[in-house]
């Protein structure tokens, strides 16, 4: 059977010694609904108390997280925080039509393992840009390539700034 209530007041379940609070433990393969009516609300998931946790976990079927407004993740720890994916990790920004930033005021590092190439990939146009520093592309144990199939600039636009083209031990060729 089931339980419906209409109640004008909270109902509050809890547990006032060391014992846990369960809702939807049984092996019966039934959803655990919480906030699934029509009306406007905010569904709460635990406390930043303490050394309190939410663990989330999900089997194969995945883990599906929709909104039709904003994701607010903040992390306000000082340890890491990770996000990663066993197969392909895709962040996207509006369909294709939004910004995509990745934003820290310490340094962003994108790195790979040993043996695979991280690929950056843009429909239109590609900028890399450097606020006060500089723009560092090093290459220890290979060539950098840089290929147009338009005229290009390489422009050094600084008054008392030179351009340094050169290659130790063999030929520059222009």
């Amino acid at each position: 059977g089931s339980v419906t209530t209409g109640m004008i007041g909270n109902i509050n379940i809890g547990a006032t010694r060391a014992t846990n609070v369960n809702v939807g433990t049984s092996a019966t393969a039934q959803s655990v609904n919480l906030g699934t009516g029509a009306a406007a609300k905010t569904v709460t998931i635990g406390n930043a108390t303490g050394a309190t946790l939410v663990d989330i976990d999900a089997g194969t079927g995945g883990f599906d997280l929709d909104t039709t407004g904003v994701i607010a993740m903040n992390a306000t720890g000082t340890g890491a925080s990770n996000l990663a994916s066993g197969g392909n990790l895709t962040l996207a920004a509006g369909g294709f039509t939004g910004n995509l930033a990745l934003i820290s005021p310490n340094t962003i590092t994108i790195s790979n393992p040993a043996g695979s190439t991280i690929g950056i990939t843009a429909q239109s146009s590609l900028s890399l840009s450097a606020g006060t520093g500089a723009v560092d592309i090093n290459s220890n144990f290979a060539g950098v390539t840089i290929d147009a199939v338009t005229a290009s600039n390489f422009i050094v636009s600084g008054a008392t700034s030179d351009l340094t083209l050169g290659a130790r031990g063999s030929t520059t060729t222009f």
